[in-house]
């Protein structure tokens, strides 16, 4: 494999991983509104759902840019 496929593919992983990550952040602060929990935990789950994002969008970004620069090193045939 060359480097570009590499880096997507380490890239992939952690952006799907991120993504589910973020899913189950999602889950837990919505129930956490719905019980009526206090509102430190309520924030705490909202700030990792914030990262969470932040670092699903940031590694999409990567990937999607080795992709590209993979497609261009190697030709699209």
């Amino acid at each position: 494999m060359v480097v570009w496929q590499k880096i997507w593919f380490v890239s992939n992983m952690g952006f799907v991983a991120m993504l589910v990550w973020y899913m189950f952040l999602q889950r837990a602060y919505a129930d956490a509104l719905h019980r009526g929990a206090d509102t430190a935990q309520a924030a705490k789950y909202r700030r990792r759902r914030l990262m969470a994002g932040i670092a699903a969008l940031v590694l999409f970004v990567v990937m999607a840019g080795a992709f590209i620069t993979n497609m261009r090193v190697n030709g699209t045939r």
